[in-house]
């Protein structure tokens, strides 16, 4: 019997990673995120691969700022990200960051259209109700305060 329950022990168990999300807790909230993050960049996703100097279990994706929602940054940078997170080249995104160029499992990323390219289509954008991203959006744009 203790056998039986020992190998049913080492049959079922297994490795599991989990993740504290210390920068917006549980939030799907984009403005307790743009409050906490350091950098919210509008921009489309141009390239991406996986290199050797990429640590294990991630992506590195080279990304066209359009438009700096917080933060300074601009022209093409390279973001780091999980493997799990979702990029497509050629979409646009609005992506969260914490003081490094780094996507953390827990930032938020607004996954938009492919190619959006100027805040005005942005905004066009955020006024649409038949897609997912548009009430984040609309929250965001209308708390930065901007309007075409």
């Amino acid at each position: 019997m203790k056998f039986s329950i020992a190998l049913l022990f080492a049959l079922l168990s297994c490795s599991v990673n989990a993740t504290e999300c210390l920068d917006a807790p549980n939030s799907l909230d984009p403005i307790r995120h743009l409050e906490k993050s350091s950098d919210v960049l509008f921009g489309t996703v141009i390239g991406g691969k996986l290199k050797s100097n990429v640590r294990r279990g991630e992506i590195a994706v080279d990304f066209s700022i359009a438009k700096p929602i917080k933060g300074n940054k601009s022209g093409v940078i390279q973001l780091r990200s999980p493997m799990y997170t979702h990029f497509a080249i050629g979409y646009s995104y609005i992506v969260y960051l914490y003081g490094s160029n780094e996507i953390k499992p827990c930032a938020m990323v607004i996954e938009l259209m492919p190619a959006i390219e100027s805040m005005e289509a942005l905004y066009h954008q955020s006024q649409r109700t038949d897609v997912n991203f548009g009430k984040d959006l609309r929250k965001l744009l209308n708390h930065v305060g901007y309007k075409p």
